[in-house]
């Protein structure tokens, strides 16, 4: 009340006003509304003490209101999980014959139910990859585990390119079945000496932990743990921090719900790392059956891959498969270097800075055609947030995120197809895709009919309008 009466008695004491409001202003303004009413400070007057309490009581719970419940939070934060297995039937990542008119994949058919499916692409037909029922009968006598046809304990497979031999890996072991007659029977890994390595697929493998990355395409991973301990699966965030999502089990599995480019760390209870890994747009499973090496810093330098071999022998996406040529961008164009005369070459002319070319490359089996994007820009709007108490320092953080509006120009990518030895670019057709929303794992692969050959190209693309 001191405070309260300075303020009424010393005309001069703006400046008391207004350190006054900056800590307290609600309240200032309170005093100051008053004030003007009255002509006088409310100082110790029980009235218009009670009056101002009463006003912070209103203001406050209209505050709270206005910026939503704990309970409107939560809501919102679990949107995604409560919204995750709704929609069925949704994404096909095709997994292309040696032909290049084949192709199968597997599909979500209900809640912890998938198929196998075989696309013939020239004719524009598809059917089951194999007869599910007598797969799964076939498993369950040889491995004395219960099989449902629509659930099978697999999620990749292994076809030959006559359709006469299908092979998996299923309750910790690697199968073969012939298709003629389903006669099942379990298989050494074609390597003994890796048996019991850690396997990768469709994931990266990182040397080391990293923060989670873009706002990749919804995916999933799935871990399995064959060792005797019990392993932790931790997220990396995009701040760098681990957070807890499972714990596996000796034996045990667990499927989980990501995107690409959000990072994942196996580690058991002491902290002893297992595995970390990348999500890309394809669903991955990891198996783990021993720590994760330890690797010098010259293969960590090499770069990420997808395999668990040493960084060190991994080719470069940009070379192709016969390492006689080199992929790279110069002045937002596509060039070739030979590897082996050291001459470069431009395969592309029409690179410009808002239409450029990105340095992401898919070679075709044989080493004679490319696949890369070509990205007209789009329009740029952010919005920006402030981290008011970032945890590694002191002063506030800004955020800069784009975020386009309805109506906003987005960026329009192509695929585009070259034939590296005519050092030509190979027209595709683009009206089945228009105005794509994106186009992920674009490859190319050779077909082959009589004496001649070509090149096909495939794409998930999603598109919008």
């Amino acid at each position: 009340h001191s405070r309260i009466s300075d303020y009424r008695r010393h005309r001069p004491g703006r400046r008391l006003r207004h350190r006054r409001q900056s800590r307290h202003g609600t309240f200032s303004a309170v005093v100051t509304a008053c004030r003007e009413e009255t002509g006088r400070a409310p100082a110790d007057n029980r009235f218009w003490r009670v009056l101002i309490a009463a006003a912070l009581a209103w203001m406050s719970a209209h505050a709270a209101i206005a910026q939503g419940t704990r309970a409107d939070y939560a809501r919102s934060a679990s949107y995604a999980q409560r919204m995750r297995g709704k929609v069925f039937r949704a994404r096909v990542i095709p997994h292309w014959f040696a032909d290049g008119d084949r192709f199968w994949y597997r599909v979500e058919t209900a809640p912890g139910k998938h198929e196998f499916v075989l696309v013939d692409a020239p004719s524009g037909t598809r059917r089951a990859a194999f007869d599910h029922a007598r797969l799964a009968a076939a498993l369950a006598r040889a491995s004395g585990r219960a099989v449902k046809s629509d659930a099978l304990p697999f999620r990749s497979i292994t076809l030959d390119d006559a359709l006469q031999k299908v092979s998996f890996d299923a309750f910790g072991k690697r199968w073969s079945c012939t298709l003629r007659d389903y006669r099942l029977e379990e298989v050494s890994p074609p390597d003994s000496s890796s048996a019991g390595r850690n396997t990768f697929e469709g994931v990266r493998v990182l040397a080391e932990p990293r923060s989670s990355s873009g706002d990749g395409q919804e995916t999933s991973v799935r871990f399995v743990n064959r060792t005797d301990r019990t392993l932790q699966l931790d997220w990396i965030d995009r701040s760098g921090r681990s957070r807890r999502y499972a714990t596996l089990r000796p034996g045990s599995t667990h499927d989980q719900h990501t995107f690409a480019g959000h990072v994942w760390r196996l580690s058991d209870t002491r902290g002893r790392r297992f595995a970390v890994v990348a999500a890309t747009a394809d669903e991955g499973l990891v198996v783990i059956h021993e720590p994760q090496p330890a690797r010098s810093a010259g293969e960590r330098s090499a770069g990420d891959g997808a395999a668990p071999k040493a960084a060190a022998t991994r080719r470069p996406p940009a070379v192709s498969p016969d390492d006689r040529w080199r992929a790279f961008i110069r002045d937002h164009d596509v060039w070739i270097e030979d590897r082996s005369t050291g001459e470069r070459f431009a395969l592309s002319t029409n690179g410009t800075v808002d239409n450029a070319y990105r340095p992401e490359f898919r070679w075709s089996p044989d080493s004679k055609h490319l696949v890369t994007m070509q990205v007209e820009r789009g329009q740029e709007r952010f919005v920006y947030l402030i981290e008011s108490r970032p945890d590694d320092r002191v002063q506030p953080r800004l955020h800069k995120i784009p975020y386009l509006k309805p109506g906003d120009r987005i960026p329009h990518p192509r695929p585009r197809l070259f034939d590296v030895v005519a050092r030509r670019a190979m027209p595709i057709p683009e009206d089945l895709f228009p105005n794509p929303w994106s186009i992920t794992r674009a490859s190319a692969g050779a077909r082959t009919g009589g004496a001649s050959r070509s090149c096909t190209i495939s794409a998930a693309i999603r598109c919008c309008g």
